[in-house]
């Protein structure tokens, strides 16, 4: 049996048509070559009813069939999607070419016949007091003439984008004024695979920033490669800071004291133990003066002289009795010596 026929014998154009500045575009980087292929799109187009797969394929044979290089045809269906001149979201969904004006004209054109037919997911042009039926994803739905409300009610039931039953956390903006929701169980999952930021607060950025950016918004099919990509991002920037600046936060430093916080002498060779104490050479343990110095045959003498900086002049700095001071030393002398108890006086 003869199926019914699909596309278009003729189609309209109208006189401005080379005035309009999306073909203005196309003419002032293709001249009338560009002008050319716009045309033959056209009637591809519409020979096949409302829109036709245009993948690499189909753009290889179409430059042969109409007599130019491939690189010009790809030139000229990138300019019409930047201009709007063809729907960029359905190319890059199902890599087809279509527009709402396009779907009217074939509309308005296949009007008196019996039964059009038209694929829900490839669905721009409002098709009310048109005889369509509806095709594709919810074909078990078929209507004519549906009135408006019906419509709307059934896009809402076949659209992947409907609100889902569980909590939404967030929604993000796409590039074609519809929204991706973000549930509660996605941000769960998100924690999960970057358990270094805040989940949150990246997602309210990420809506932030698309709220700002409405040219550079993202397809249904690559907002989540969108959202992935920048958590991932602020996840390595994260663990990039902790590497690069192990000390705590600024506000919690703090200034590096003078003084032993054991034996309270000043020292400008403090260091800190295990505790985190900032210590002396000889409150940190040292065996021997000469592990402090450096000098195999440094004396308990010396070793007094060189802590105390001579043994006059620092009471004040340290809050110690001048001859308590001493005495401190003679005792701690003695421990790095080896002979404590054996010292009974130390010169001052």
């Amino acid at each position: 049996m003869r199926t019914g026929k699909t596309g278009l014998d003729y189609f309209p154009l109208d006189v401005d048509f080379f005035d309009d500045e999306k073909i203005q575009f196309v003419s002032a980087k293709y001249d009338i070559l560009g002008e050319n292929v716009c045309i033959k799109l056209l009637m591809r187009v519409y020979r096949s009813g409302y829109c036709i797969h245009f993948g690499d394929d189909e753009a290889l044979l179409f430059a042969k069939k109409i007599g130019v290089e491939k690189n010009i045809v790809d030139g000229v269906v990138k300019e019409l999607l930047k201009r709007g001149f063809f729907s960029q979201n359905h190319f890059e969904k199902f890599e087809i070419l279509t527009s709402n004006g396009i779907q009217k004209r074939f509309l308005e054109a296949t009007k008196r016949r019996k039964k059009v037919e038209i694929n829900i997911n490839y669905l721009i042009a409002d098709i009310e007091g048109f005889n369509v039926n509806i095709i594709g994803q919810n074909d078990d739905i078929s209507t004519q003439r549906r009135k408006k409300g019906e419509r709307k009610e059934k896009e809402v039931g076949g659209n992947p984008l409907s609100p889902p039953t569980e909590s939404i956390f967030i929604s993000i903006p796409l590039n074609d004024k519809r929204e991706y929701p973000i549930t509660k169980t996605q941000v769960a999952e998100f924690k999960n695979l970057y358990p270094g930021i805040d989940v949150e607060q990246s997602l309210r950025t990420i809506k932030g920033w698309n709220l700002a950016n409405p040219t550079n918004r993202k397809t249904k099919a690559g907002i989540l490669k969108h959202i992935n990509g920048w958590l991932a991002r602020d996840q390595n920037q994260s663990r990039q800071k902790k590497t690069d600046d192990p000390r705590p936060p600024l506000k919690d430093r703090q200034a590096t004291p003078t003084k032993c916080q054991n034996c309270q002498i000043k020292s400008s060779l403090l260091e800190t133990d295990d505790s985190g104490k900032y210590l002396c050479p000889t409150c940190r343990g040292a065996k021997s003066y000469s592990e402090y110095t450096g000098d195999p045959g440094a004396s308990i003498e010396a070793l007094i002289g060189k802590a105390f900086n001579g043994g006059k002049g620092d009471e004040s700095d340290t809050g110690i009795d001048e001859q308590d001071r001493v005495r401190q030393l003679r005792d701690q002398a003695a421990v790095l010596s080896g002979q404590e108890g054996e010292i009974d006086d130390v010169p001052y």
